[in-house]
């Protein structure tokens, strides 16, 4: 692991944590798939684009998601994030997502709201 990767006490048990931020490409999500595969909590954002598809089963805390151009995210224990946007195609599963400090940007939902509203 890199020196931005690091373990520290959290509570009872051990929190790992990746410090700083994450671009997820197709030509490195095989890296990051192995990398975050113990994580819990990253500090920064998790970027997954150019349709990427990452999986992080124990992540359960980010600074921000951004999952764009066709990319797939899923992210089963992810229970607080900062902003979360989700564009291009993309699809995030994340179950357990309960808080969001920042904003939320889903284009297909605001597409079929304003479809509704008779906007476009």
């Amino acid at each position: 692991m890199s020196g931005a990767e690091a373990t520290r006490k959290g509570g009872w048990n051990m929190k790992k944590v990746y410090n700083g931020n994450i671009m997820v490409t197709r030509a490195n999500e095989q890296t990051w798939q192995l990398k975050l595969k113990d994580i819990v909590t990253v500090s920064g954002s998790v970027y997954v684009r150019q349709g990427a598809t990452l999986s992080a089963p124990k992540l359960a805390r980010s600074g921000s998601v951004d999952v764009s151009g066709g990319s797939t995210l899923s992210v089963p224990k992810l229970a607080r994030s900062g902003s979360v946007d989700v564009r291009q195609g993309s699809i995030l599963t994340a179950p357990k997502l309960a808080t969001v400090s920042g904003s939320v940007k889903d284009v297909r939902e605001m597409q079929r709201r304003l479809r509704k509203a008779g906007v476009i």
